[in-house]
């Protein structure tokens, strides 16, 4: 049941309000909710406008930077037209910081990553490589983020927050709502899996990805332990 979904940035609900396909969004399918999507779409769209109802708001979520740039627009208008004034923000990841992130939440999602294997499987040649690989180049999100809102946006290294007291969600508090961190309780886990963890659920994902034709795959599953005799296969 959807109810017991916990969305932990806005990304959900504001793709889904603002992109033009929401039953196309890979949360959604996940969620198999779009028989319900005009049901969930006003669920969020109350609560959106609720939101909006007081003085200060922050909106964090990294698909937002995947909306058109008309639907950013959208978005843009929406949220100035009930008085706000809107100050872009993002963290930007090292690019192999973020390559090996990326990665690996694509494969916990069940997805797969041609270049991610164990030693018994074959490897990809350049050409394959190079096209499987565009899906992590980040420059066209942050060019068109850069293209839409000029120089209003402000960008700032995600790993020079880490160091802070509060993390990254500290540094956001106190910079852009200007409230004091150590006030918030916050309890984030977002745990990372092995190196052999990772590439097994990828070779399973290779043959019962998580998302087949548009929809939920009955046949996919989750790695829950490691085989320590499976070792020698990466």
């Amino acid at each position: 049941m959807l109810e017991k979904k916990d969305i932990i940035n806005h990304s959900i609900p504001i793709f889904t309000l603002f992109c033009k396909n929401p039953s196309f969004y890979h949360v959604n399918i996940n969620w198999n909710v779009s028989r319900r999507m005009n049901t969930l779409k006003k669920s969020y769209q109350e609560q959106f406008d609720n939101l909006l109802n007081y003085q200060n708001i922050l909106l964090s979520g990294e698909d937002i930077s995947l909306l058109d740039i008309d639907d950013l627009e959208r978005l843009v208008d929406y949220i100035a037209g009930r008085g706000f004034e809107i100050c872009p923000f993002g963290l930007v990841r090292k690019p192999y910081s973020y390559l090996c992130s990326a990665v690996q939440e694509n494969i916990k999602g069940g997805n797969y990553i041609p270049f991610v294997s164990l030693r018994f499987e074959k490897g990809l040649n350049s050409f394959e490589f190079k096209s499987n690989f565009k899906f992590l180049f980040q420059a066209n999100r942050i060019k068109k983020l850069k293209t839409f809102f000029g120089e209003k946006l402000s960008l700032k290294l995600f790993e020079s927050t880490l160091k802070l007291e509060f993390g990254p969600v500290g540094f956001l508090i106190e910079n852009f709502l200007d409230l004091n961190p150590s006030k918030f309780k916050t309890n984030f886990n977002n745990q990372s899996k092995s190196n052999l963890n990772t590439r097994i659920q990828n070779l399973i994902n290779k043959n019962e990805p998580k998302i087949r034709l548009g929809q939920i795959n009955p046949n996919h599953y989750k790695v829950k332990g490691i085989i320590k005799i499976l070792k020698s296969f990466f």
